[in-house]
């Protein structure tokens, strides 16, 4: 092979594996990133901040819808389509079916768990702010009871990912078919639904946008709905 042309595979093949690495790191620093907003949350909360409160869960359930679509629409599909493709993959690396299977019923068990104590808790708060005032202790209470219910979920959903489920693409598809899965995930991340206003991250520099009242239901069944036809 020309020198040249063995360089520009090279080139290449570098560039398509960054390209898988990036798209999988960026599902992974969306998962600190979340859990520093839930921190935030959880600090307006304790002050009783209903304003800083509705913002940063606001914000929050903005993020996680972004990064569940990316799942739902690029990983999930992908992973479960890629089963028995490569017979030339060791079964040690490779997860069984019916495991794969399984853990993804739980995560998307999970994202309706989160969406929905997430809107509800949301929800109150915009109750809230529009009668004006402080609201009741119980009612406070409340909301950050479904947060915390969120947040603890949550670590246990990320570890399932972050130590099993990320890493089955490079037992499960080609370079090439993992490379093309990465740009799917990193353009659904990216590409903020056009029911939010304001404006979309470049690099790990995020902006975020609020939801007008009554869009949390529908953003929600929209999205699952959309996630679970193409992935059945």
């Amino acid at each position: 092979m020309h020198a040249a042309v063995r360089r520009g595979c090279v080139r290449a093949y570098g560039l398509t594996r960054a390209l898988i690495a990036a798209a999988a790191g960026v599902l992974a620093d969306d998962h600190a990133e979340v859990g520093e907003l839930i921190n935030e949350l959880l600090d307006a909360l304790d002050r009783r901040d209903t304003d800083r409160s509705f913002d940063r869960l606001d914000m929050l359930w903005a993020r996680l819808a972004v990064h569940i679509r990316a799942e739902h629409l690029c990983l999930f599909p992908t992973i479960l389509g890629a089963l028995g493709q490569h017979s030339t993959l060791s079964p040690d690396n490779a997860p069984s079916p019916e495991e794969v299977r399984e853990a993804v019923e739980r995560l998307r068990a999970d994202h309706d768990f989160f969406m929905v104590e997430l809107a509800k808790a949301a929800n109150a708060l915009r109750g809230f702010l529009a009668e004006g005032g402080g609201p009741p202790e119980d009612q406070f209470s409340e909301v950050r009871r479904r947060v915390v219910a969120a947040s603890v979920r949550l670590e246990e959903h990320n570890r399932l990912e972050e130590e099993q489920v990320y890493l089955w693409p490079e037992a499960l598809m080609s370079i090439d078919e993992r490379a093309e899965m990465s740009a799917r995930m990193r353009r659904e991340i990216e590409n903020l639904p056009p029911r939010f206003s304001t404006t979309w991250r470049v690099g790990r520099a995020f902006r975020f946008f609020v939801t007008s009242p009554g869009t949390l239901e529908r953003s929600h069944r929209i999205l699952l709905l959309r996630g679970k036809d193409l992935a059945a």
